[in-house]
C-alpha cells in the first residue's frame, strides 16, 4: 500500500483513493416556495437512527444549495440499478433526450407540499433540514426524516467513476 502525506493540497491522490471506493447513487430533490430541483449524490449515509437522520453532502456550485436552504426541506432518492440516467441528468450530464436536471428523465411524484419522489428508487428519505455544515468544497446537510418509502430493487452503485450494479458474493448462513 502506498502512504502519501496528508496534506495533498491538489487532493489529486485524495481524489484517486476515495474515487476507488464503492458508493450508493441518490439524488436529492426539493420544492417549495423558492422552487424545485435536483443534483446527483454519492454522500449520503444514516446520520442517527434514534431520532431518524440522514446525511448528505453537495457540492457548494450546486444550484440546489439555494433552493433546500430556502425551502428547508429534501428527500433523498436512492437511485435503483437502472437509473443511471437519472442520475447523469442531475449531475449535469444528460444522455441525448434527457435534460439536465430535469424530472422528465423518471417517473416522479410531484403532487403535494413534498419534495419529488422517484416512484421506483430503491429507498426515499423525506426530511427537514436540521443542520446545514459547510465543510470544504461541500455542504453537509443534516435531516431530520419525516417519511420513508422503499422498494426491493437493486440499487447503483458508483465506484472507479463508472456506475455498477452489485452482485451477491456469498449467501449468508441461515440462523
Amino acid at each position: 500500500m502506498t502512504e502519501y502525506p496528508c496534506a495533498d493540497r491538489d487532493n489529486g491522490e485524495f481524489r484517486h483513493a476515495s474515487g476507488l471506493l464503492a458508493t450508493g447513487v441518490s439524488v436529492v430533490s426539493t420544492a417549495g416556495p423558492a422552487g424545485s430541483g435536483g443534483q446527483t449524490v454519492s454522500a449520503m449515509s444514516v446520520a442517527s437512527y434514534d431520532p431518524a437522520m440522514l446525511l448528505v453532502c453537495v457540492n457548494r456550485r450546486s444550484p440546489i444549495n439555494d433552493l433546500v436552504r430556502a425551502n428547508g426541506t429534501f428527500c433523498v432518492n436512492a437511485l435503483a440499478a437502472h437509473h443511471s440516467p437519472v442520475a447523469d441528468s442531475f449531475a449535469g450530464r444528460p444522455r441525448p433526450g434527457y435534460a439536465a436536471w430535469d424530472f422528465s428523465c423518471g417517473e416522479w411524484d410531484t403532487s403535494g407540499a413534498r419534495s419529488p419522489r422517484l416512484l421506483d428508487a430503491v429507498a426515499v428519505f423525506d426530511c427537514v433540514v436540521a443542520q446545514i455544515v459547510p465543510a470544504g468544497s461541500h455542504f453537509v446537510y443534516l435531516g431530520a426524516v419525516s417519511s420513508t418509502r422503499h422498494r426491493t430493487n437493486p440499487p447503483l452503485a458508483y465506484t472507479g467513476h463508472r456506475y455498477h450494479r452489485l452482485a451477491v458474493l456469498t449467501e449468508r448462513a441461515s440462523a
